[in-house]
């Protein structure tokens, strides 16, 4: 619905849940000729509790999306969850100290290789 009237933006996250059904919408316009995927733009985020391996995480968002590539790949939040703690009602124990260096890091991995 959201592609025939026009939009080409698509705001997902792997905590919205939202890939499957972005992604299904996308492959089928794409498919169908409705549109390129070079004419939409597709932003996602890395969950708080991936912080340690931010390629494995987009390499599943995309597996999720049938992309081969997200325009934008933002950090959700800069705070680092522990591994299973889900949202929207973290605790203080819930988290872990990040290295957001590292996570910068391996974001930038994310781009080199063309995930980005």
């Amino acid at each position: 619905m959201a592609l025939k009237m026009g939009y080409r933006h698509f705001d997902t996250a792997k905590v919205y849940g939202s890939e499957l059904a972005v992604g299904e919408a996308l492959t089928e316009a794409i498919r169908d000729r409705m549109v390129e995927r070079e004419d939409t733009f597709v932003t996602s985020k890395l969950w708080s509790s991936d912080h340690h391996d931010p390629v494995s995480a987009i390499k599943e968002t995309l597996e999720n999306l049938g992309l081969d590539y997200v325009d934008m790949y933002l950090v959700h939040w800069p705070l680092k969850m522990k591994p299973g703690v889900n949202y929207p009602v973290p605790k203080e124990e819930d988290f872990e100290p990040l290295d957001l260096e590292t996570t910068w890091a391996g974001m930038e991995k994310c781009l080199g290789i063309g995930l980005v």
